[in-house]
């Protein structure tokens, strides 16, 4: 279980350390209704912890927005005091002060002040610095002295301020339940009357009480539960599932009032040196659509992803001017270069707020600003809308090829804006891969492989990513160990060949392979070769549990066309077959076929040249339960229809 105190949430960050602080303990805030909790609970072990209490109180009505927090949890062996004995809070030292109120340990029903005997150590810590990202948090690090199997660690902080970006707007989650069991949660929230604020349930609200009053010019409103356990953590969910339950706080009435908020952070910066000099090249090219995917590229490609988020600048970008004289910059702040470009060019342009999280479950969100986690660009043109991610590098050069954004829904910064705009794209994400096999019996030499793949749209996107970030050595030799899976003594006969159309958006790869030796032992004296198809194969999954609980991500809509041809040294018998399945998910064509004519064929189905033919097409990204056991089933049949063995006695 991580709440904010886990230690390996620092480990995993980079971080630089400050000088060291003595603890400085401070009165609970008055507002505060002190909670307590059973301390002699020996139930609900978890790796060596019993999570005892979990307190959260906020108080909206201040000038100081602030959120006190009290845990207590008890140690029941070396794992647990390991975990428990350190402390980790971390905050934005732009907006936010940290107030500490106790730091105790209670032993044999005793309790023991902390405070004095406590190691405290401040960071900097760069939790997203993998993603490039620089957010400025700091974390607050407090290692407690002589702490004994059976201790309850029983401490207690405040977090007081708010990002200023935000104005006087809020949009807060608080997080009700885990994986594991809680004695006790308690939730606590208070808000002005008079300020348009709402408390909702979200996610699994079937536990727990939510209770509200209002005390003269504020409003009250309390959570409790205990004892629960949310056993949701099941592999390959979609990012838009809420497993758990959470409460959410917010004054926002509508997107409408989302939009107004954005609107002033994303202003029409037009001045500087640099940015007219970009400006002037870009209209010296000879068409609009030349001048606009330029604008994009400038974006994409000139311009590297790099995010200094702290303070107000995680929400606000920088102007465009800024962000040509640095070189770099985050997704909103070439979103407002992108979209200031293409306004100047006469292009109708907007930034656009997106969701990567709940993506086309978006318009079910709450309206606020903690819906976003990502800004792309909108625009017209000759009245076609289109929707642009400016930090997506190494895509098609044609307006009708690229590959737009589509994660369903985005709020577009216009003034005019009052709801979320549906991204109505049609993107080309296709694979088609031709493969020939040439099998010889072992003491006739080497077999040989011969793949030619057409990568479309996304994927051919995906594939330029991969071979302008990779030699072609690397490249080949990552190829070989993947087909070494398949075959023994495999490897590259000749460089690939590789031919880029950006165009068209499409990427050709060729790829020839020797295979020394491809038979396997097989039944009763025999020798066998082994054809997959692979690319299908691996696009068609369903979840190891039978009783799964929870939706089932499978992915982006794709189509996939794998043609197979096998050329056998001998004639082989062949029972020709066909598979076909069409469910809410995918459809699936299978055709095995000899490749034949001739009174032969008519008389005796043997063959040496098989088609192996697959068409398949991924329709939805996600698998609802009650869907499951029909996509399971048939997904399993759909697999035995994905490799085949072809057969001789040994000694051939």
């Amino acid at each position: 279980m991580k709440f904010v105190w886990s230690v390996w949430l620092l480990l995993a960050a980079s971080f630089s350390l400050f000088a060291g602080e003595s603890l400085v303990l401070t009165p609970t805030p008055e507002w505060v209704v002190k909670q307590t909790f059973d301390k002699e609970n020996r139930r609900d072990r978890v790796d060596g912890s019993i999570f005892l209490l979990v307190d959260k109180q906020y108080n909206f009505t201040l000038p100081k927005p602030m959120m006190y927090t009290h845990y207590a949890t008890k140690s029941v062996n070396s794992k647990g005091v390991e975990d428990n004995s350190q402390i980790s809070i971390s905050f934005d030292p732009h907006y936010e002060k940290v107030l500490f109120h106790h730091v105790d340990v209670w032993r044999d029903g005793q309790r023991i002040d902390k405070s004095r005997e406590v190691e405290l150590k401040r960071f900097k810590q760069e939790s997203d610095l993998e993603k490039l990202l620089y957010n400025g948090t700091e974390t607050y690090y407090l290692v407690l002295k002589n702490v004994q199997v059976g201790d309850i660690i029983d401490y207690s902080f405040s977090i007081e301020g708010a990002n200023p970006v935000f104005g006087d707007k809020f949009d807060t989650w608080v997080r009700l339940g885990w994986s594991v069991p809680v004695a006790k949660v308690y939730a606590r929230s208070l808000v002005p009357v008079d300020k348009g604020f709402t408390i909702t349930r979200v996610g699994n609200s079937e536990f727990g009480s939510l209770t509200h009053r209002q005390v003269g010019a504020m409003e009250e409103y309390v959570f409790e539960d205990g004892r629960r356990a949310y056993d949701f953590d099941e592999k390959d969910q979609p990012s838009w599932f809420i497993p758990y339950p959470y409460i959410n706080v917010s004054n926002y009435d509508n997107w409408q009032e989302v939009a107004q908020w954005a609107l002033p952070l994303y202003p029409n910066s037009t001045s500087g040196r640099l940015f007219a000099k970009a400006l002037e090249q870009l209209k010296a090219l000879p068409s609009k659509e030349a001048q606009i995917m330029a604008a994009i590229k400038l974006s994409q490609q000139k311009i590297r992803y790099l995010g200094i988020e702290n303070g107000i600048g995680s929400h606000a970008p920088r102007l465009p001017e800024q962000i040509l004289e640095q070189g770099y910059g985050d997704c909103k702040d070439k979103s407002l270069l992108l979209a200031t470009l293409l306004n100047q060019l006469g292009v109708e342009a907007y930034p656009a707020l997106v969701s990567t999280v709940h993506r086309e479950k978006l318009n079910e969100q709450l309206p606020g600003h903690s819906a976003f986690d990502h800004v792309i660009v909108n625009f017209f043109h000759q009245g076609i809308e289109y929707w642009v991610d400016p930090t997506v590098t190494e895509q098609g050069d044609a307006l009708d090829s690229i590959v737009q954004s589509d994660l369903g829904y985005a709020l577009v910064i216009k003034p005019e804006s009052v709801w979320l705009s549906e991204m109505n794209v049609n993107n080309t994400n296709q694979i088609t891969s031709s493969v020939e096999y040439h099998f010889k019996h072992q003491k006739e030499g080497d077999s040989t492989m011969k793949i030619t793949t057409l990568y479309e749209g996304h994927q051919a996107e995906r594939m330029r990513r991969y071979l302008t970030a990779n030699s072609m050595d690397t490249v080949m030799g990552e190829y070989e160990d993947y087909y070494s899976r398949f075959y023994q003594g495999v490897y590259a006969a000749e460089e690939f060949e590789y031919q880029d159309d950006p165009q068209s958006n499409v990427v050709t790869m060729v790829e020839t392979y020797v295979l020394e030796n491809p038979w396997m032992e097989g039944d009763e004296n025999t020798v066998r070769v082994e054809v997959t198809a692979d690319i299908i194969n691996n696009s068609l999954y369903a979840p190891e549990a039978q009783n799964r609980k929870t939706p089932y991500y499978v992915g982006s809509p794709l189509m996939i066309e794998q043609n197979i041809v096998v050329n056998l040294p001998d004639r082989l018998k062949l029972e020709e077959e066909a598979f076909s399945v069409k469910n809410d998910t995918y459809s699936l064509d299978v055709s095995i076929k000899g490749d034949g004519e001739g009174l032969l064929q008519v008389l005796a189905p043997v063959y040496k040249k098989i088609n192996m033919n697959y068409r398949y097409q991924r329709k939805a990204s996600s698998v609802s339960v009650d869907e499951l056991p029909k996509y399971i089933k048939e997904t399993k049949q759909a697999n035995e229809f994905m490799t085949y063995y072809f057969s001789y006695a040994k000694g051939k």
